[in-house]
C-alpha cells in the first residue's frame, strides 16, 4: 500500500507543474515568460490531455498510457488508461470529482461486493492522514505553483518543434527546488523528492502549453522510486462532460488506504 500511497503523494506534483505558453515578440525573460504562459493556459475551462509515464520501485515497474478530458471550473475529469505490469497489461477508468478519485478495472472484479463495479479515494481523508491538506494542493493552478517557483530553478530555450502540426518553443527548467511549491517542507520531509529537468513545449501562436515532460525520484521508510511523465494538451476550451459513479455502484476505498499508510 506505501507504493499507492507514493503515486498519490506524486499526483499533485505533477499537476502542480504544468503551465506555459508562448506569444511572438515577448520581451520577458524565460522564467517569467513561461510564467506568463502558465497561467494563461491555467485559465482555459476545459482541455484533452495524452499521457505516457513510468512509476519504478525497485525491480517493480509500470507503465501506463492514456488519455482523458478534464474541465478546471468544475475539478472534474475522466480518463482510461492502459497500465503494464511484469508483463501483464490491464485497463483503468478514472473519474476525478474534486478531491475524490473513482477507479474501475477488471483487476478489482473478484475484489468488489456484489453490485459494486468501482472503487473511490478520497484525497482529502488520505492527506490528512500524511499530514498534508490536499485541498490546498489541489487548488493550485499550474500559474500559482510555477510563480511560487520565484528562484528555485533556471531556464532555457532549446529551440523550437512541431507537435501535432503546431509551432513550439521547447523550455526546460532545471534545478527545481520542491520547497517552493504548496506544503513543500511536508513533501520533502515525507518523500524527500528530486526533480530531474522539467521541460515545456509552448505555442507560438497562441501561448498554450502543448507538452510537458519531467521526471523525480522519491523514497519512503528507506525504499525508492522513481517516476517519469510526458503530458500532450490540445482540444483547448472544447466541450467536457464527466459523468461521476452512482455511490450504489461504489466501493470506498478510502479507509482502506489510510490503514495502509500505518505500516
Amino acid at each position: 500500500m506505501k507504493k499507492i500511497a507514493l503515486l498519490v503523494l506524486a499526483a499533485p506534483l505533477v499537476l502542480a507543474a504544468c503551465g506555459g505558453g508562448h506569444q511572438a515578440g515577448t520581451k520577458l525573460d524565460p522564467l517569467a515568460y513561461v510564467k506568463q504562459s502558465a497561467k494563461k493556459t491555467a485559465s482555459i475551462p476545459t482541455e484533452h490531455m495524452v499521457m505516457t509515464g513510468t512509476v519504478a520501485a525497485g525491480p517493480t515497474k509500470i507503465t501506463m498510457n492514456g488519455s482523458g478530458d478534464f474541465a478546471t471550473a468544475t475539478k472534474r475529469g475522466q480518463m482510461s488508461l492502459s497500465m503494464n505490469l511484469a508483463g501483464r497489461t490491464f485497463a483503468v477508468n478514472e473519474v476525478i470529482d474534486g478531491l475524490t478519485i473513482y477507479m474501475q478495472s477488471p483487476l478489482f472484479s473478484g475484489q468488489l461486493p456484489s453490485g459494486k463495479t468501482w472503487m473511490k479515494l478520497d484525497l482529502q481523508k488520505v492527506g490528512s492522514k500524511l499530514g498534508l491538506n490536499y485541498s490546498s494542493l489541489m487548488s493550485q493552478s499550474p500559474a500559482q505553483a510555477l510563480q511560487q517557483l520565484e528562484a528555485a530553478g533556471s531556464v532555457s530555450n532549446k529551440g523550437t518543434e512541431t507537435i501535432d502540426g503546431v509551432a513550439t518553443t521547447h523550455y526546460q527548467l532545471t534545478n527545481i527546488d520542491i520547497s517552493k511549491l504548496p506544503q513543500g517542507a511536508k513533501l520533502e520531509a515525507l518523500a524527500h523528492p528530486q526533480y530531474g529537468p522539467l521541460d515545456v513545449w509552448i505555442g507560438n501562436a497562441d501561448g498554450y502549453v502543448y507538452r510537458e515532460s519531467l521526471s523525480f525520484t522519491y523514497a519512503v521508510s528507506g525504499q525508492s522510486a522513481s517516476m517519469s511523465m510526458r503530458v500532450d494538451l490540445s482540444k483547448f476550451g472544447e466541450k467536457v462532460n464527466v459523468t461521476v459513479p452512482p455511490a450504489s455502484a461504489v466501493l470506498d476505498a478510502t479507509n482502506l488506504m489510510q490503514g495502509g499508510l500505518g505500516g
